[in-house]
């Protein structure tokens, strides 16, 4: 990645060049060809500006100008030579002897700087060797095809089980699934109740509208006499029938929003747990990157609890309305209704296409900005790569790009289900036509034959106002209601999501006999047997090939290697972030796959190339690794890490957090000193405004560590006093802290599990070359008596 970089900002052919430890996570072949591949470019682009950026001063010696920085000021300042000669005690001389000193105590380093020494050989020896090298490698190509085939068939068939998977997910209930996990269930009965009132209500209205026309008409008394007494009881009967939609509607909006949101907290809690048992292999696929899956949590997750609340609601009020104004239609009048009922299929085809249609846009319009999140997520996560190269015009012309895809979509349909939503409409309004045509026809044929009180006008019209006032019910509370195809396809995604079994789960591990590790009797001997490995993306690149090793209990073990040769590889194996596809890894003579996961990586300390820290505290970072430590364990290991230096430097105590909530916390900690200074008064009145301060932050949406989030310890684990400094928040991925003070908490966070195996992958890359003697000495201490693995570019680390 880091030589893929280096190519990226070279191509730029820039004026000034930028580079920030360029080198730092290449072996030392490597750094010496990508260095001279600089050299070799500065030269070639001519007048370059240069700002180099290291611990290493092998990086910078031929600089024309070195500047030497110290708590953020310049204290020195010129070449190689000129600084050894106006400071030869001053900061740089003491780096250059410290690296000298460090070469010296491992003289046998020397030579790897040079290429390997050839020795004259006759072209006798040279053939055998090269007929050697060409059958071993012959016989390896061999193995690897024939474990390629025999994976491939095992990848096919977990596709396989996985499209079989997709097909039943397809076919579940998912509206039976929400109704189990929604709470209160008495809400639910409540609701069902009103909204069967809700939807009584408008049948019930057209019955008194009919009613009231009548009325107004002189039908129901001779002609001249008082109608105010008919008038007067059906406008009283209309103010009940609003006073009773106003408390239903109330009630049905209450219980539903209450079920809705809790329906939301269980799926996000579902989906989030599901999400943290997945396998290291599931982020690895390109539909599962961060982004989208917080997208998912915070969007889909909501349109499903329209389903769940909003949309029951309005099915219920639907299905309520209808059945009523079908049911007072054929209590008033049997034919009309009969005539009401004949139009129902062509109502029902126009609400069915137009779901179909919605269903349908709404899938592909996911699966098409699905690329658009991918590429917004990327770009924020990082975002300092995106602004250092200028390519934000670059981003947006990406993303407009990848959403024209969702808007031609969009396009396309919309006339279609514009055609199909036209159609609904003309249906609707058809049948009313229809039905008042029929209406006409009944009446007057029994007018012509003479039967006055077989059909009465006012029952029919009662009939058609009943079903015209319930249909208008349901269309409606349908209209308010969400958007059913895009529910269908967020409910698909979430549990599917959910649903979806992980190869590693680390929380709900199958298995009744698994091995806990006893950190008293677990010796830590590791042995790989014929292991082959390659990753789920990258099918064609086997990592490791038929590996074979053995450390025992104890021993320190170094992997050392050029960059990609598959030392972090075993190391992704031996935490069970993925399984090997063949051969064994053994721990203490069993099987690793027979241990609890949970027990096994908490017997590890690990230390890896990039360390990320939380948006916690320092303390917290730490206390991350052993949620059980007590301060003066937590001091320990800093001091052990080499980190004390700066966790208890004035600079760092002084930038203690400014969010509202840190300031809240010194508050109440120092309330007596306050109290006595300024009075309760003025100490309430502060206490209100950082609160009020805190409100506007959580609507700002900035993130906020709840206390107790990580320490959740008891007073007796408070056994000292900590520095203000383990009080400073570390920024969101640690953001507030150097690479160095990064790799020292993470050392740290490691050393306080008193883990059964360390490991260390490249955990002193960040750190110059004094911090880096004083941790090595450190975790040369810590590594005795323990199983430790160190995987490094720079063989003067190694010293096994």
């Amino acid at each position: 990645m880091q030589r893929i970089a280096i190519a990226r900002a070279f191509i730029k052919k820039p004026k000034i060049l930028l580079l920030d430890e360029a080198t730092s996570a290449l072996d030392k072949r490597n750094e010496k060809e990508v260095q001279g591949a600089i050299d070799k470019i500065r030269q070639e682009l001519g007048s370059i500006t240069t700002i180099v950026i290291a611990h290493r001063l092998s990086t910078i010696i031929n600089s024309d100008k070195i500047i030497v920085m110290q708590k953020g000021k310049i204290i020195e300042i010129g070449n190689h030579q000129t600084l050894l000669q106006n400071y030869p005690e001053g900061t740089y001389a003491k780096f250059v002897r410290e690296q000298e000193q460090s070469e010296d105590r491992n003289p046998g380093m020397a030579v790897q700087d040079d290429e390997p020494q050839m020795t004259e050989e006759s072209e006798q020896a040279k053939e055998a060797r090269f007929q050697e090298d060409s059958k071993k490698q012959l016989i390896l190509d061999q193995e690897e095809s024939e474990m390629k085939t025999r994976q491939d068939d095992v990848d096919k068939l977990e596709d396989d089980e996985f499209e079989a998977f997709k097909k039943d997910l397809a076919k579940q209930n998912k509206f039976m699934r929400l109704v189990n996990i929604s709470q209160p269930k008495v809400n639910i009965l409540i609701g069902v109740f009103v909204s069967m009132c809700q939807g009584l209500i408008m049948p019930w209205f057209g019955i008194l509208l009919a009613k009231m026309l009548f009325v107004l008409n002189n039908y129901y008394v001779p002609l001249g006499e008082d109608v105010r007494a008919d008038s007067d009881k059906y406008c009283l009967h209309m103010f009940i029938a609003a006073l009773i939609a106003f408390f239903t509607g109330f009630l049905q909006k209450f219980c539903f929003g209450v079920i809705g949101e809790n329906v939301t907290l269980k799926i996000r809690q579902g989906l989030y747990s599901s999400v943290l048992q997945k396998h290291i292999g599931f982020f690895d696929q390109k539909e599962n990157a961060p982004g989208v899956i917080s997208a998912s949590m915070a969007s889909d997750a909501q349109i499903i609890n329209g389903v769940s609340a909003e949309g029951l609601a309005s099915s219920l009020e639907a299905g309520f309305a209808t059945l009523s104004g079908v049911v007072i239609g054929f209590i008033y009048n049997w034919k009309i209704s009969l005539a009401c009922l004949a139009c129902v299929p062509f109502m029902i085809l126009g609400s069915i296409m137009n779901a179909k249609f919605q269903a349908g846009m709404s899938s592909d319009a996911d699966s098409a900005s699905k690329e658009a999140n991918l590429l917004a997520g990327d770009a924020i996560i990082n975002y300092r790569t995106v602004a250092s190269f200028g390519n934000e015009d670059q981003i947006l012309s990406d993303y407009k790009k990848l959403l024209d895809g969702p808007l031609q979509i969009a396009v396309r349909k919309s006339h279609v289900i514009g055609l199909v939503f036209g159609f609904s409409q003309f249906v609707q309004y058809a049948v009313f036509a229809v039905l008042y045509y029929v209406g006409a026809v009944i009446i007057q044929h029994d007018y012509d034959n003479m039967e006055f009180d077989k059909d009465k006008p006012d029952e029919v019209f009662i009939a058609i106002f009943a079903m015209m006032f319930g249909a208008m019910a349901a269309g409606q509370a349908q209209q308010f209601g969400p958007d059913i195809g895009k529910a269908k396809a967020a409910s698909a995604k979430v549990f599917g999501m959910m649903d979806l079994p992980s190869k590693i789960n680390a929380v709900n591990q199958p298995g009744s006999d698994l091995i806990k590790i006893n950190p008293q009797t677990f010796k830590g001997e590791i042995e790989f047997k014929n292991v082959w490995f390659r990753y789920p993306t990258r099918k064609n690149d086997w990592i490791l090939k038929g590996l074979n090793m053995k450390i025992n209990s104890k021993e320190t073990v170094a992997l050392v290697g050029e960059s990609g040769c598959g030392k972090s590889t075993i190391v992704s194996l031996l935490l069970r972030f993925y399984d090997v596809n063949s051969g064994l890894i053994l721990l203490d003579g069993q099987d690793i796959r027979k241990y609890e996961l949970k027990s096994l990586r908490q017997g590890m300390g690990l230390v890896m190339q990039e360390p990320t820290l939380f948006n916690y505290t320092v303390l917290e970072n730490i206390l991350y690794g052993q949620d059980q430590a007590s301060n003066s364990d937590i001091r320990a290991a800093a001091e052990v890490a080499n980190a004390l230096e700066f966790i208890e430097s004035q600079e760092l105590s002084n930038a203690l957090d400014d969010s509202a909530e840190s300031l809240i916390t010194k508050f109440k900690d120092n309330q007596k000193i306050i109290v006595k200074e300024l009075g309760e008064n003025e100490f309430n009145e502060t206490l209100s405004l950082l609160e009020d301060l805190k409100k506007d932050e959580i609507k700002k949406g900035k993130f906020l560590a709840q206390q107790g989030d990580i320490d959740r310890r008891g007073e007796d684990k408070k056994d000292m006093q900590l520095h203000n400094g383990f009080s400073v928040d570390c920024g969101l991925r640690g953001c507030k802290l150097s690479g160095g003070q990064k790799q020292r908490i993470a050392i740290a966070r490691a050393i306080i599990r008193k883990p059964k195996m360390l490991i260390l992958d490249e955990a002193t890359s960040a750190l110059d070359e004094a911090s880096q003697r004083k941790v090595q000495v450190a975790l040369d201490n810590i590594m005795k008596d323990r199983t430790s693995i160190v995987i490094a570019h720079r063989l003067k680390w190694p010293t096994c």
